[in-house]
């Protein structure tokens, strides 16, 4: 027996957690980077050609409205880029929310269906002991610091092979504050189990190793899936011992 995902029910009448209207919120944004009145701008304005927002000030623009909107799922540098106006990017962001209370239904759809290992998958690291399940869902410390050096060296232009944990973004790499939040976009792309970083948190950390150990802080739990997952594998491993 399969039941229907609701999934219109996601997208229909969001209201953001903080009770503030993400159209006004990001006319604000906009008017705060920019230098233009938030009375001036218009739905229908062309990001780039009528307000000159280009793609960095974009990701910086976007990366603002996701501090103000926790609930706001990662949103793609492309996806960003294929929204012209100001108004299709506002109503891009009120899809992407969720309803009041933030709860998806769909979700909880699946967890009446899927089995319990499956239902846990995506917020679980797999540590069952025996190397299977969905490691790679759980951003773990040991592979926030390859990512971040693969992305640094993208943006940058440095081999990442001369990256060094101990480098300074700033003094050594020439890396400034809108340069972070390009990366930091990127990473969260990469890893979008990461908890979003705040402009101010990213600007209190100075080296890569503050910047990885400060992500890896953030990361879920590694003994948080452990607890959940080894119920339905210890009943198998039973059940194999009983029929040998």
């Amino acid at each position: 027996m399969f039941l229907k995902p609701q999934v219109a029910l996601n997208t229909q009448h969001p209201t953001p957690e903080n009770g503030q209207d993400p159209g006004m919120v990001f006319m604000s944004i906009i008017s705060e980077k920019t230098g233009y009145p938030a009375e001036m701008l218009e739905l229908g304005m062309d990001m780039e050609a009528d307000l000159g927002i280009d793609s960095i000030k974009r990701v910086e623009i976007m990366w603002s409205l996701q501090e103000q909107f926790k609930e706001l799922p990662q949103i793609g540098a492309n996806e960003v880029a294929e929204l012209r106006t100001v108004g299709q990017i506002i109503e891009h962001i009120k899809s992407l929310l969720p309803p009041s209370g933030g709860e998806v239904v769909v979700q909880k759809t699946n967890l009446d269906l899927e089995p319990a290992p499956l239902s846990v998958s995506a917020g679980s690291p797999g540590g069952n002991g025996n190397g299977s399940g969905a490691v790679s869902s759980d951003p773990v410390s040991g592979e926030i610091a390859p990512a971040l050096l693969a992305v640094i060296g993208e943006k940058t232009g440095y081999p990442a092979e001369m990256l060094e944990l101990g480098m300074d973004m700033e003094a050594d790499l020439g890396i400034d504050s809108i340069k972070r939040v390009e990366i930091m976009w990127s990473l969260q792309e990469q890893l979008p189990h990461l908890p979003q970083v705040s402009g101010s948190e990213m600007s209190e950390l100075r080296t890569l190793k503050e910047i990885v150990d400060h992500l890896s802080s953030l990361a879920p739990s590694e003994t948080a899936g452990k607890s959940i997952i080894p119920a339905p594998v210890s009943a198998d491993s039973d059940s194999v011992k009983k029929n040998s």
